[in-house]
């Protein structure tokens, strides 16, 4: 490698081996979101297409735009929200989970050498054109193998998910739906795919961005939701024994909805007003 005039080294990639194929270079596909596979230097947003609707795009959007501040990355002046609805009006799509991926474009090591940015799309089908109800709820544990830091920039969705991917796995090997992950403070964090809340005396409570929760799509919705039968939702923080004393506990996702638990550790749960949250959400869908 040879010394910039940063004082860093610069990437003139001579030689490439992927999986015992060798190449004089990166294949273009590669080159073109390498500081995404490098270093996790990206962002993306999982966004719900709905009978052709991009009902919660305007939400994607703001977060989007606050992780590319976050991140000192400088997107083109014609990016915006109806950009990207053109974009993904192309795609020609119907009921669908949209992943939209922000990257660094390729150049320096650690420090860039440019902050500008591109962009990718990607679909899947879904089994369902709307939030299902899953009327028997999951099973929920505590991953006791990740810790989730708190800084300025726990909120956005970035690529470096290591940490969601190992307590994914440590979900499936124990037998769970989900996983709560902890903070580094040993208090309730979020869990490994969904933001989550606790009901307790009718009220609805869930861990505050400042504890370092990807703050989500619904979990936005409902902290100024008005749901008649509950009495306010609030945030608030919470250790694992907070859960085991709550009356209900839900998770919200922007692509799966609530998702009410059953079980926590030892403890069988009540699914009763979760259930009135489902239907709000479903109406907000709906009329959005």
């Amino acid at each position: 490698m040879k010394q910039s005039k940063a004082g860093g080294f610069s990437e003139a990639i001579e030689s490439v081996n992927i999986n015992g194929n060798l190449f004089n270079n990166l294949p273009d596909a590669v080159s073109l979101m390498q500081r995404a596979l490098y270093y996790g230097d990206a962002l993306f947003e999982s966004i719900l297409i709905v009978e052709g609707r991009t009902p919660l795009w305007h939400l994607h959007w703001e977060r989007l735009k606050e992780g590319i501040h976050r991140l000192g990355m400088v997107s083109p002046p014609e990016w915006s929200d109806s950009f990207f609805l053109e974009e993904i009006k192309k795609m020609n799509l119907t009921n669908h989970r949209l992943r939209l991926m922000v990257w660094r474009v390729a150049g320096g090591l650690y420090m860039p050498l440019s902050h500008e940015v591109g962009f990718m799309m990607t679909a899947e089908k879904l089994k369902s054109p709307q939030f299902d109800w899953l009327a028997n709820g999951i099973v929920l544990g505590v991953c006791d193998g990740v810790r989730l830091p708190v800084d300025r920039f726990s909120n956005i969705k970035s690529l470096n998910t290591a940490r969601y991917v190992q307590a994914a796995m440590e979900a499936q090997q124990n037998g769970w739906d989900e996983a709560v992950v902890l903070n580094t403070y040993d208090r309730v964090c979020e869990t490994s795919s969904s933001n989550i809340f606790w009901i307790r005396q009718g009220r609805v409570y869930t861990p505050p961005a400042t504890e370092g929760c990807v703050t989500g799509i619904v979990r936005r919705i409902l902290l100024t939701a008005s749901v008649k039968g509950l009495d306010s939702f609030e945030e608030k923080t919470c250790v694992v024994e907070t859960l085991l004393e709550a009356d209900e506990i839900f998770l919200s996702n922007a692509v799966r909805g609530i998702r009410p638990v059953r079980k926590f550790r030892e403890k069988h749960l009540k699914i009763e007003k979760i259930k009135l949250i489902h239907n709000y959400i479903l109406e907000y869908i709906s009329n959005v």
